[in-house]
């Protein structure tokens, strides 16, 4: 009885715009979750003994924050979902937005208090996601949150590093002008300016044959 009344409370209470805001479709021609639409509403996956499948529900609301489904999410939030959900490699709804670069889902988690700063397991915050993809919009509106500028993200390395050895010039200078260090150093003991020299020195060495860089970037 307890998980029925509860199946009842939750169906009751967290209707979703399914209709309206659909997730791109898979390979196969249906969203990742369209099973789950009903009549303008998402149905809360139950399984055989009426109990809710919150892994399947959190996957939704992770879905929603990587395709920029602002309005549903936000529905899900003002109905007890948490702002700060992350999956299972640490990366909160709105690292996730922001490394998709979905300006309006970042925009709407850090009206609800969304954590500026939260990292993932790797060590990595938003603005250091942002800066590695080189999304300047999303770097302003970190920025404007008041996330930290010289955040370690990882062996050290800050935003501002992140974004010279990846080739975001406009990343970088934003960052400079936000106050980022340039005496601030990694694990290895290089500076930020000495970062920001070398990935120059490299962008000028392979001008000639294409722009600096990296083969690989990194994944959120």
């Amino acid at each position: 009885m307890r998980h029925q009344s509860l199946t009842r409370t939750i169906t009751g209470r967290l209707p979703l715009l399914g209709n309206l805001y659909s997730l791109p479709t898979s390979a196969g021609g249906r969203s990742p979750h369209q099973k789950f639409a009903v009549n303008g509403s998402v149905e809360i996956p139950t399984s055989d003994a009426g109990e809710w499948r919150a892994a399947e529900w959190r996957s939704l609301a992770l879905d929603y924050a990587r395709h920029g489904e602002t309005a549903a999410l936000a529905r899900m939030i003002d109905r007890g979902l948490s702002m700060n959900l992350a999956d299972d490699r640490g990366n909160t709804l709105l690292m996730l937005a922001c490394y998709q670069q979905n300006g309006d889902t970042a925009r709407m988690l850090l009206c609800y208090g969304a954590a500026v700063d939260r990292r993932n397991r790797r060590g990595q915050t938003p603005l250091g996601a942002a800066a590695c993809k080189g999304h300047a919009d999303m770097v302003t509106l970190l920025l404007a949150q008041g996330a930290e500028v010289d955040a370690d993200n990882g062996l050290g390395l800050t935003p501002l590093m992140l974004a010279a050895l990846f080739g975001h010039s406009r990343v970088v200078e934003q960052l400079i002008a936000h106050g980022a260090s340039l005496q601030r150093r990694n694990r290895l003991g290089l500076s930020a300016g000495f970062v920001l020299w070398l990935a120059r020195g490299l962008a000028r060495l392979w001008r000639r044959s294409a722009p600096f860089r990296p083969t690989v970037s990194p994944t959120v």
